[in-house]
């Protein structure tokens, strides 16, 4: 499921999306669960990463789409399956 936000009426992919889709593709979007971290705390925690150089350890490709931001997949570190 591709995490995405509602920014100016617009819904904004934080990530990228599937190589699959194609231009005009109907979607289904479902509101996320509130219990979820807020996405303005996910976007202050990559800017302070990116501007001290550090790298975000993740479990999902949700950094993905920071430009300029170091990354590494916690559960998977070297990215093979």
């Amino acid at each position: 499921m591709v995490k995405a936000v509602v920014s100016g009426g617009e819904i904004r992919p934080l990530e990228p999306l599937p190589a699959d889709w194609r231009e005009g593709q109907p979607l289904q979007v479902e509101k996320a669960d509130d219990s979820e971290t807020p996405v303005e705390e996910i976007m202050m925690l990559a800017a302070l990463a990116r501007q001290h150089k550090l790298t975000v350890l993740t479990t999902d490709r949700g950094f993905e789409a920071v430009a300029g931001l170091a990354v590494e997949n916690w559960v998977n570190p070297t990215g093979q399956a």
